[in-house]
């Protein structure tokens, strides 16, 4: 193989209504009339905020019977233990926040500080260690231009990655720089040498160490929540022999149900018969969703 064309390798390898009856009289006769005009033009009666809000069911949004209903709230309840370690959990996330923001107030200019020079000790090495993986190669270029058979290693590769070339076999080209170019990585004794030019690394800033296990121990905790909630989402889809679907729609038309009844605000969106037994359960579905 020609040296020149073994060196520029060398060099490669670097690189929801309802309407009340109206009543004998001229304004009930009018408000009746505004009230189909209101129908007629589309708009909503004031006294009638759930016109053209009437409940629709689908495979998601089924009806909430009392049957149902009584169904979600045993569910519930059965998952109360897990709910109560989620509680835990939450409470202790809301704390390992704080006290990373604490940290990063009472260190953030000392944490800053710290980061730059150890990035500036970085940059410090990588510069010095591609000077020596640079000088390697001269070396190795001078000697195989000396002796071209004292690199029979470096030949064969080379060799080699001209065939994959020649193919158009990129990921054998690829894997064959990467096998040329590790023949001049970094020793430790390179790494010695350019400590030093560069000193050695600056200890992490103790603020730093401890917002890192913090942040690791928020990880763990979020693996945990996203597990328990799972857990309940799947105990609760196993008693009301509901999907995960159904049951998430229908906790959300009862929190909907029970806001408004809070603020004595007439529910939208509910059948006569969900009406009917969301007010006989209220008081219990409240506490489901306060606990």
């Amino acid at each position: 193989m020609p040296v020149h064309l073994l060196a520029a390798v060398l060099v490669l390898a670097a690189t929801p209504i309802a309407i009340s009856p109206a009543h004998a009289g001229i304004r009930d006769l009018a408000k009746s009339a505004k009230e189909k005009a209101a129908k007629a033009t589309g708009q909503k009666s004031a006294d009638h905020p759930c016109t053209g809000m009437d409940a629709q069911f689908s495979e998601t949004t089924i009806e909430l019977t009392g049957d149902v209903l009584d169904k979600l709230l045993a569910s519930r309840k059965a998952t109360q233990p897990m709910r109560d370690e989620l509680a835990k959990l939450l409470a202790r996330r809301v704390t390992i926040q704080r006290e990373i923001e604490d940290l990063r107030g009472k260190h953030g200019d000392a944490i800053v500080e710290n980061e730059n020079r150890r990035a500036e000790f970085r940059s410090c090495m990588n510069s010095t260690l591609e000077g020596i993986k640079q000088r390697k190669v001269q070396t190795e270029m001078a000697n195989t231009m000396a002796n071209p058979r004292s690199a029979e290693k470096l030949l064969k590769l080379t060799a080699a990655f001209n065939d994959a070339q020649m193919k158009g076999d990129t990921a054998e080209v690829n894997r064959l720089q990467r096998e040329m170019g590790s023949l001049f990585d970094a020793t430790h004794a390179d790494s010695l040498e350019a400590e030093k030019q560069c000193g050695r690394m600056p200890a992490l800033h103790p603020a730093t160490v401890k917002v890192d296990a913090l942040n690791q121990e928020l990880a763990t905790i979020d693996e945990k929540i996203r597990d328990l909630e799972k857990q309940a989402t799947k105990v609760q889809a196993d008693k009301c022999k509901l999907t995960k679907g159904q049951i998430a729609m229908a906790w959300e038309r009862i929190t909907m149900y029970v806001g408004k009844s809070k603020n004595d605000a007439k529910p939208c969106g509910f059948s006569a018969a969900e009406l009917s037994a969301l007010s006989e359960r209220k008081d219990a579905l409240a506490a489901e969703l306060e606990g």
